[in-house]
């Protein structure tokens, strides 16, 4: 009977192992499993390259998380998440909002600090520039955009125009005669000029073209300048003359698909869509953006980041990150939805070569050549947040105190600054 017992305690023995032994290999290949979570906008689905990069990367799982409805709605959660030290492993992240604060907090890892020198030059330079900070490359490029003037060619012929004026001034003589009372009911039908409600994007090059800059070499912004404060009043003129309507940027994109506009001024990402929207109604155009003293325009959209995790999964996130900007991946992660190529392998793609021969999007690729790069600042959502207070505040009263109003903004620049 002892040895019976003997027997049967080794048995037990043997029949643990091995069961340790299979519980030891699964908790080996769960380890090998990376999760990681990638915040985007509610609007936003990369499920389609996320599956393609997950059949690349077995053991990889990218969970897609809707979080946001806009940019503002997108960093206000990353600023909960910092405080609740629980944030993605990876996020798109608007240029203007919030990059330096969540790097500066510890939270955000440099992209260079996983490309080579090599990868890096595959990206131009110009595009780059947006999203460095403290001379470092902090945020892929993605999902880019310029602004552009979408123009009805039907009207501008109607006015004697062969083509598009290329300076600020033409542009406005021409909207200025494209003002008109259609029916004579007092009330105006068809407006010159008119720009999307993202409205301090296009002020920013329009000082640039005047022949001034926003921000300082410290990392900060000065607004009271000479520049800015013509920009300002060529707005409030804009206005004041009946060539633009007040306060009616929501509706301006559906004004111009009705053909009540001539000039508007948008994102080119949109041109897709309004050319499918506008079909043969009328002569549809895109010219670029309108020169002064220079041709400068900015970048829009916005990047990828990593976040501060393990070492392994931001590796990963670096790697995933680098993955759609790859041609074979680029065209349905962000060149299909009207965004702009800025890799040399991008510009080899028939997709894009295709783009070269349509007459709009020889204006656009043309144009990104004059991409003038800034870097991100600490104050770039006290600066769009205020400009926009203030052309909102212009389009009410054109006459009103326009120096005033931008000493005010600059006070809260520098007060922000010092505690920063």
């Amino acid at each position: 009977m002892k040895k019976l017992f003997v027997f049967l305690m080794v048995a037990l023995m043997a029949l643990s192992a091995v069961f340790a032994n299979g519980n030891t290999e699964k908790t080996s290949t769960e380890s090998e499993e990376i999760t990681l979570d990638f915040w985007v906008r509610f609007n936003d689905d990369l499920s389609g390259v996320i599956a393609d990069f997950e059949a690349l990367h077995p053991g990889v799982k990218i969970n897609q998380v809707q979080i946001g409805e806009n940019w503002d709605d997108l960093v206000a959660k990353y600023n909960a998440a910092m405080q609740a030290g629980d944030m993605p492993e990876l996020g798109l992240v608007g240029q203007r909002h919030g990059i330096p604060q969540i790097y500066d907090a510890g939270y955000l890892i440099p992209i260079e600090n996983y490309m080579s020198k090599d990868e890096q030059s595959e990206i131009s330079d110009n595009f780059w520039t947006r999203y460095t900070y403290s001379g470092k490359r902090l945020v892929m490029p993605f999902g880019c955009s310029t602004p552009i003037v979408m123009v009805n060619m039907t009207i501008l012929k109607e006015l004697g125009y062969d083509s598009v004026p290329t300076t600020w001034d033409g542009l406005v003589e021409a909207a200025k005669k494209a003002v008109k009372d259609t029916n004579g009911d007092g009330i105006t039908d068809i407006y010159g000029i008119n720009f999307n409600s993202d409205t301090p994007w296009y002020i920013q090059p329009l000082v640039w073209c005047a022949g001034g800059r926003i921000a300082t070499d410290d990392g900060s912004a000065n607004v009271v300048t000479p520049e800015m404060e013509k920009v300002l009043s060529r707005y409030a003129s804009l206005v004041k003359d009946g060539i633009m309507p007040a306060s009616q940027h929501k509706t301006a994109g559906q004004d111009f698909q009705n053909g009540r506009l001539l000039f508007y001024f948008i994102s080119c990402s949109a041109v897709n869509k309004y050319a499918k929207n506008i079909g043969s109604t009328f002569e549809f155009g895109v010219a670029p953006f309108p020169s002064d003293k220079t041709f400068d325009v900015c970048v829009g959209g916005g990047g990828i980041a990593v976040f501060k995790s393990t070492d392994e999964k931001q590796e990963m996130a670096a790697e995933f990150i680098k993955y759609l900007n790859t041609p074979e991946a680029s065209v349905k992660a962000s060149l299909s939805l009207g965004y702009l190529p800025f890799t040399s392998g991008q510009f080899e793609l028939d997709y894009v070569k295709e783009l070269e021969k349509d007459p709009k999007w020889q204006v656009i690729l043309n144009q990104a050549k004059n991409i003038r790069g800034e870097g991100v600042s600490p104050v770039d959502s006290i600066v769009w947040n205020d400009m926009t207070k203030i052309l909102s505040e212009i389009e009410a009263n054109p006459d009103m105190n326009i120096n005033e109003a931008l000493v005010s903004m600059q006070k809260e620049i520098d007060e922000y600054m010092a505690l920063y």
